[in-house]
Formats: structure tokens, C-alpha cells, sequence
């Protein structure tokens, strides 16, 4: 299976994220006090594609009482465990591809990548496809506030289905 890796971000102010640890095994939330905002990490596999894999994770935040608001590619630091995820390889083969970078950092001696730079590095392309489907959840999040704020609205939801 696929794991896919995204992140959901979530209004501030609702709620607090204990019961999305309690839903979610594969969900990490980062705090940053700085841009006041509140993100949950999926490392998620099972769905069949991204575009699934974000509306379960979507439906998981909003079913433990936080509210979404966007979604987001992954975090552009990456352990050499998400690097090899990511290319679709093992540890070793991501060693050996990276012996020669050097890590940003390390947490807990577990080296601390850039993934932008690891793809620049090995030549790896950006999914155009993904882009488009973080592009269209955010339109359909922003859709959702929108109408939920103004019940003249909820007409326009129509839209989507054609």
C-alpha cells in the first residue's frame, strides 16, 4: 500500500486535538505558535488514491470536533525513513542515495532532510496530479466555510455536482 503524506490544517480556536489522537494512529499535530496555526500530519495508507486519502482524513479531524479548514503537501523536512517511503524504496537504498548529503539536522541521531533539496538532488519531478488535488479539497473546505457561514449560500454547493 501507498502511504500518503499530507497535512490537514485546522481553525484555531476549535476544539483541541486529543480526540483526533485517539481516532487516528497515523496523525501528528504540530503547533506553531508563530503562524497561529494548527496542523495534523497523516502518514496514511489504505485509500486508493491521495484524493480519498485526504477526504477520510478530512471527515477523521471534523468526526473528533476540530475543524479543517485546508490541506497541504507534507513538510518539506523529512527523516531518511520518509525519504525512503516517498521514492519507494527501502532504508538502505535511501542511505546509500543520501551518503553523500549532508542532514539539516538530527533528532534523536535520526538525520533531518530537506525534501526539496533530496528531490532537486536525485532529480525526482513533483506530481502535477497532487497539486491539483491539495488545489480542489481547499476549494471545497473554502466552499463549505463559505456557505456553512450564510445559509443563502448553500445553493451554490450545487456547483460541484454539476
Amino acid at each position: 500500500m501507498t502511504p500518503f503524506q499530507f497535512g490537514v490544517v485546522v481553525e484555531r480556536g476549535v476544539g483541541a486535538p486529543v480526540a483526533l489522537f485517539a481516532r487516528c494512529g497515523d496523525a501528528v499535530v504540530e503547533h506553531d505558535p508563530t503562524a497561529r496555526e494548527l496542523r495534523a500530519y497523516f502518514d496514511r495508507a489504505g485509500p486508493p488514491t491521495l484524493a480519498a486519502a485526504v477526504v477520510a482524513a478530512v471527515r477523521d479531524v471534523e468526526d473528533s470536533g476540530l475543524a479543517p479548514v485546508a490541506a497541504a503537501p507534507d513538510d518539506h523536512l523529512v527523516t531518511l525513513g520518509a525519504v525512503a517511503a516517498r521514492l519507494g524504496v527501502s532504508r538502505e537504498i535511501a542511505e546509500a542515495l543520501l551518503r553523500d548529503a549532508a542532514p539539516l539536522w538530527r533528532c534523536s541521531d535520526e538525520p533531518v532532510y530537506s525534501w526539496p533539496e533530496i528531490a532537486s538532488r536525485l532529480r525526482v519531478r513533483a506530481d502535477p496530479a497532487s497539486a491539483r488535488i491539495f488545489e480542489a479539497a481547499n476549494l471545497a473546505l473554502r466552499l463549505r466555510t463559505l456557505t456553512r457561514a450564510d445559509a443563502a449560500l448553500t445553493v451554490l454547493t450545487q456547483l460541484i455536482d454539476g
